[in-house]
C-alpha cells in the first residue's frame, strides 16, 4: 500500500512540473521585438521596451547588440506605419547616433537614418556635415551627405551648399552638389539651389578671370571667377555633376554646364520654368 501512494504522489509532482513548464513556456516571448512578421503598428508598450533596450545597449557598449537594434528599428518602421509612428521609431536612431562614439555603429545608423526618406530625421544627422578642416575628410561625412540626400530635408540645403561651394575635398563637393537631385519638387528651395550650384561652378570657368554683365549697355564686371589650381580641379570635378544634377532636379535637359548657365541667364528671372511638371511631361 506504501509502495502504490509514493508512486501516485511522484506521477502528481511530475504532473505539476509538466504543467508549469507549460504555464513558463507561454509567458516567454517567442519573437524579438518588432520582428519582420510583427504587427505594423507597434504598441506604446513595445516602443519603450525597444528604447530601454537600445539605451541599455549604449551604456554598455554592446556594439552588435546595436547593429542588431538598428535591424529592428528598420523593420518597425515598414510602410504601413503612419507618418507619426514612423518619425517617433526614427527618434531611436538618435539615441544610437549620439550615445555611442564608434563610427562603424554610427554609420549603419546613418544609412538607415537615409533609407527612412523622414526629413524630420535630418536633426540627427546634419552635425557629421561639418567639415573643421576643409583639406580632410571626417570619416562619416561622406555617408551623412549621401544619407542627407534621400531624407531631403529644407533645413538641410545650406548645409550641403556650403559643402559644395567651400571644402577643397573635391569628392565630397560632387556628393553635396549630387545631393540636391531629388530638390525639384520642394517650390521653396529649388531655386536658389539652382542658382547657387550655378553660381558656385561658373566660379570656377577656365580661361575666364572676370565676369561681366552687359545687358545694362556698356560692360561692368559683376564678379571674379576663381583661376588657382584649385579652381580647375574643382571645374574639372564639378562640371558634370552639375549637368546630371540638374537635369535630374528639374527634368530640363542640358548636355553641358555652358548649357546650363545659358538655361539660367535666359530663365533667371522665373526660374520655376526650367522645373517640368512630372504630370504633363
Amino acid at each position: 500500500m506504501a509502495l502504490v501512494l509514493s508512486i501516485r504522489a511522484r506521477g502528481l509532482r511530475q504532473g505539476s512540473f509538466a504543467l508549469l513548464a507549460a504555464l513558463v513556456a507561454s509567458a516567454v516571448p517567442t519573437r524579438p521585438l518588432f520582428a519582420a512578421d510583427a504587427p505594423a503598428k507597434p504598441s506604446a508598450s513595445m516602443f519603450a521596451l525597444l528604447e530601454a533596450q537600445i539605451k541599455g545597449h549604449v551604456k554598455d557598449r554592446a556594439l552588435d547588440a546595436l547593429k542588431k537594434d538598428v535591424e529592428q528599428i528598420t523593420k518597425a518602421m515598414g510602410d504601413e506605419v503612419d507618418v507619426k509612428q514612423k518619425s517617433r521609431l526614427g527618434t531611436l536612431f538618435g539615441l544610437i547616433v549620439n550615445g555611442t562614439t564608434d563610427d562603424d555603429i554610427r554609420k549603419v545608423a546613418i544609412v538607415a537614418i537615409g533609407n527612412s526618406k523622414d526629413a524630420s530625421l535630418f536633426t540627427y544627422i546634419r552635425k557629421f556635415l561639418s567639415q573643421p578642416d576643409l583639406d580632410a575628410e571626417p570619416p562619416l561625412m561622406k555617408s551623412a551627405i549621401e544619407a542627407t540626400g534621400k531624407l531631403v530635408a529644407d533645413e538641410a540645403v545650406l548645409p550641403l551648399m556650403t559643402i559644395v561651394d567651400k571644402t577643397h575635398v573635391l569628392s565630397l563637393a560632387q556628393a553635396a552638389m549630387e545631393a540636391f537631385a531629388l530638390y525639384g519638387t520642394h517650390k521653396s528651395v529649388r531655386g536658389k539651389i539652382l542658382r547657387d550650384l550655378v553660381g558656385t561652378v561658373e566660379k570656377d570657368r577656365p580661361g575666364v578671370g572676370q565676369r561681366w554683365d552687359a545687358s545694362m549697355g556698356d560692360p561692368t564686371q559683376t564678379a571674379k571667377t576663381r583661376t588657382n589650381e584649385l579652381s580647375r580641379q574643382r571645374w574639372d570635378a564639378l562640371s558634370g555633376s552639375l549637368v546630371a544634377t540638374l537635369n535630374k532636379m528639374t527634368g530640363t535637359q542640358g548636355a553641358t554646364a555652358e548649357d546650363w548657365f545659358k538655361l539660367y541667364d535666359g530663365y533667371k528671372g522665373g526660374l520655376d520654368k526650367l522645373f517640368v511638371d512630372p504630370a504633363k511631361s
